[in-house]
């Protein structure tokens, strides 16, 4: 009976946060809410796998190399910033996948800009992260952008959220960069 209602749960490119969230309770509650908090690497993992059953076939390299980076990134910016409480785990695993997917160039980095950073500091602080080792070079090219609003689904968070999330990590990583100049 359980598998049966499990079965009933199908995610498609139409699918809105709200059915997102409505189907995730539905499983916990089939579950019995027995579950583990997930890791920074966990949340990573679950973000790639729902942006992987609702992106096309194309995008599957680009989300595996985005998990991966993710994950590496990820250590760094938890040591350096491991003090400051807006790093949660969830927080840090959306931006991380977000950041890493834009830089491949899978979607458009200037959605990830929160409306009151101005355009010149958002690149400013883009590339002084980017000066850190720890963010590898992509040479990759799409014709194609994932869509910025499949990304939010995957991702279970509102643009404000993300773009908040998004600038925290990236003066995080400036700060790695510059802590590995002195």
């Amino acid at each position: 009976r359980k598998i049966r209602r499990l079965q009933r749960l199908i995610l498609n490119a139409g699918t809105t946060l709200e059915m997102s969230h409505c189907q995730e309770k539905v499983c916990l509650n089939v579950i019995q809410w027995r579950t583990q908090v997930p890791s920074l690497k966990g949340w990573i993992s679950m973000f790639t796998q729902r942006l992987s059953v609702l992106s096309t076939d194309s995008f599957q390299v680009q989300v595996h190399s985005a998990r991966q980076n993710a994950a590496i990134l990820a250590q760094s910016v938890l040591i350096l910033s491991a003090a400051d409480p807006r790093h949660l785990p969830c927080q840090l695993a959306r931006a991380l996948l977000a950041l890493r997917l834009a830089q491949m160039g899978a979607i458009d980095f200037h959605r990830l800009r929160p409306q009151d950073f101005h355009e010149d500091e958002w690149e400013d602080l883009h590339l002084q992260a980017l000066s850190n080792s720890l963010l590898p070079a992509s040479h990759s090219s799409f014709e194609a952008l994932l869509d910025v609003n499949l990304l939010l689904v995957s991702l279970g968070c509102p643009i404000e959220q993300l773009q908040e999330a998004c600038l925290l990590t990236l003066v995080a990583l400036r700060s790695t960069a510059e802590d590995a100049t002195l």
